[in-house]
């Protein structure tokens, strides 16, 4: 069956408001099998942070211009002897930080993302993904993330770091 130039018209405009819809949505985003997330090698919020209370990262990132195509994970750090556990109940939150240049004054952007682990809790060896959170575009080029730990989460280090979005 021929294809018409409406027809690719149509699904080309589908496919562009899914990936807008996509970018809209708050809160986290779970990786499918590979449990290893696809994070840049120099694109760290944070190293070996202990995961409880509030963290804030030191190091600003540039994400703008990214059209939605990276998310902030958090990550079991290589480091670790034994597996990050999120006991049920313990949460995760996410807030980003935005500013114009990369050593201004940051702001709080966009509301702020929790993730809640279920009754069986999350387990993640090192280089394995915690927990995935799609962050959609920001006004400003530079941002900085602030994690807050609630509950008990054992086994080792966290990192936080920027993860692409493959299209």
């Amino acid at each position: 069956m021929p294809v018409t130039a409406n027809d690719f018209l149509d699904a080309s405009r589908s496919a562009k408001q899914l990936l807008v819809d996509l970018a809209r949505t708050s809160g986290p985003m779970y990786q499918g099998k590979s449990p290893t997330p696809l994070v840049w090698w120099d694109q760290y919020f944070v190293k070996e942070a202990t995961p409880s209370g509030t963290i804030n990262s030191d190091v600003a990132l540039r994400v703008g211009g990214t059209q939605s195509a990276i998310d902030v994970v958090v990550v079991a750090s290589h480091s670790n002897a034994t597996d990050i556990t999120v006991a049920s109940g313990a949460s995760i939150k996410l807030e980003l930080l935005q500013c114009d240049t990369e050593d201004g004054t940051f702001e709080a952007y966009g509301p702020s993302m929790t993730v809640t682990a279920p009754a069986d809790g999350i387990v993640a060896g090192k280089d394995r993904q915690v927990v995935r959170f799609v962050i959609g575009n920001t006004e400003k080029p530079w941002v900085k993330a602030k994690l807050t730990v609630t509950g008990n989460v054992t086994g080792g280090k966290i990192d936080v770091a920027l993860a692409y979005t493959p299209r």
